[in-house]
């Protein structure tokens, strides 16, 4: 993969938040919300960046900023914004994040490039303690054809969908950052840390 790549973010902050009892995106973390948190970290890295946020007004005022609706109606769960992004997008690759987590390396989307260029997979994926964080990747945006048609069968597994490409792992330490923030105490445990 070339530096001249290009490459498109997506930022999934539509989830239920059944967990937390409110929604996540909009939890306040050091004067910002952890979607703010995410487009400051993003936008400057990316051509163009998605945000799926279904019903939600557009809290961003960039023109590179581009709030979308899930593919399909209802709760589809992320696949359905990710199967968005990649119909939208034009660029080579897409950077997905779910908006439930805070402190990500600066250097992650680095990290992520150079497994992709290394292994020639489909997506590169955070991996913390052996286990895939499939909403946190880096993607060939031709992959929506495949994504659609697994999609189109009814399923609606991220993993499921995972496992029939090729995945190459970026393994980070556990510690390294707050990678799954779903619950209340997940949230006052942040806070504390801080």
């Amino acid at each position: 993969m070339s530096d001249n790549v290009e490459i498109d973010g997506l930022i999934l902050a539509g989830g239920q938040s059944r967990r937390m009892g409110e929604d996540k995106a909009h939890l306040e973390v050091a004067g910002k919300t952890l979607l703010q948190h995410h487009v400051q970290q993003m936008l400057p890295q990316v051509m163009c960046l998605y945000v799926a946020a279904n019903d939600r007004g557009e809290e961003e005022n960039s023109p590179n900023i581009c709030y979308i609706r899930d593919h399909f109606a209802g709760s589809q769960g992320p696949l359905s914004g990710l199967l968005a992004a990649l119909e939208r997008s034009d660029a080579d690759y897409l950077w997905l994040m779910s908006c439930d987590n805070y402190g990500l390396p600066s250097d992650f989307l680095s990290q992520l490039k150079v497994a992709l260029q290394e292994s020639g997979a489909d997506i590169a994926c955070l991996s913390i303690a052996g286990r895939h964080q499939p909403l946190m990747s880096l993607m060939r945006c031709d992959l929506h054809d495949a994504l659609a048609q697994y999609m189109a069968s009814g399923a609606r597994a991220v993993l499921r969908w995972y496992d029939c490409l090729d995945v190459v792992d970026v393994e980070l330490p556990v510690d390294s950052f707050w990678y799954n923030i779903n619950t209340r105490d997940d949230f006052q445990a942040l806070l504390s840390s801080l």
